[in-house]
This record gives structure tokens, sequence and C-alpha cells, in this order.
């Protein structure tokens, strides 16, 4: 597996209707610049299973063949990572259907 490095904070473009101070708070997780990354490479909305495992297989550390694993990214990313984005306005997540779009 090869590792995808996140690009840095002052890569991302910030959507107007988020403050800087705002956007470099969001971006203070890899997590989440991660995801942000996933959809750079995509269009159209991903199914949180779909997503934990893209994040997975662009992470070393992390085997995406692996339930445990996918489970805990998922879980990070249904509880704390996306809920942040979409507070924010910069996804919509529907945590009922389990699917994202930026």
């Amino acid at each position: 597996m090869s590792h995808t490095v996140p690009k840095l904070a002052t890569e991302y473009e910030r959507p107007d209707h988020v403050t800087e101070r705002d956007w470099y708070r969001l971006l203070s997780a890899e997590r989440r610049r991660e995801l942000l990354d996933v959809f750079d490479d995509r269009s159209g909305p991903l199914a949180l299973d779909s997503l934990a495992a893209e994040i997975a297989t662009r992470d070393d550390e992390l085997d995406a063949a692996d339930d445990a694993v996918l489970t805990r990214v998922a879980s990070s990313l249904h509880h704390v990572h996306l809920p942040k984005l979409h507070d924010a306005g910069v996804v919509e997540y529907d945590p009922d259907s389990r699917r994202i779009e930026s």
C-alpha cells in the first residue's frame, strides 16, 4: 500500500462561509483532511462504509481488509469528523442513510 499524505491546510480551498480560524480548526485533524482528499478525487455522494474503506487504503497503518479497522474508521467519521464538517457546511452528511456529499 502507498501512503497518501493529505495536503497542508493552506492547500485546501476554504468555503466563503467558513472563517479562516474555523477552517484551520476543521483542518487540524488529519482524518478530516484525508476525508476532503477523498472527495477531491471523486464526484457524487459516498456511503460511509465506502469512505471508511477509501481512507483505510490510503493510510499505510490501516488494513482495509480488517473489519475492525473499517469499523473504527467508520465510527470516528460518523461520530466526530463528519458532524463537524457538516455543521460547518463543508459536506452534507445524513447520519440515517450514512451518505456523504461534498
